[in-house]
């Protein structure tokens, strides 16, 4: 008697369109279960759980920008799915200021936003992954 093959799980930040979206139905079609992060519009990101192929898929909230959140979009996609095995860093921002156009203090904030979102979140979260990971043996 075999055992059937173990379904890998991924978490996919920014799935609800674009390149995250595309990266989930991906992964979706070989067979893992993608726990679907948006930050804020969960309309798009219902759209893209429905049309993901397969099923046992999840929705989960949270911003990147903000370290909780990305505690808490850690234990539940993993209290949900019982372990993450993929994590797809994906979520992304891009705030159009130019520094000749833009006054210091809105430039800073921006700069903040970005940073916070497309490199500190990142690495929190990837730092989450890697100690689960390395926990289960993965």
């Amino acid at each position: 008697m075999t055992t059937p093959p173990v379904r890998l799980t991924a978490l996919v930040t920014g799935a609800s369109r674009g390149i995250g979206r595309a990266i989930a139905t991906q992964l979706a079609a070989r067979g893992c279960r993608v726990a679907v992060h948006y930050r804020q519009n969960r309309a798009a990101a219902e759209n893209a759980l429905a049309a993901l192929p397969g099923a046992g898929h999840a929705l989960f909230a949270a911003n990147v920008a903000d370290a909780a959140g990305i505690a808490r979009l850690w234990r539940d996609a993993s209290a949900a799915f019982g372990r993450i095995d993929i994590l797809v860093n994906n979520a992304a921002i891009y705030e159009y200021h130019v520094p000749l156009e833009t006054d210091y203090a809105t430039w800073c904030d921006s700069w903040q936003r970005t940073i916070a979102t497309n490199l500190l979140g990142p690495a929190t979260l990837s730092h989450l992954a890697a100690n689960a990971m390395a926990a289960a043996s993965g």
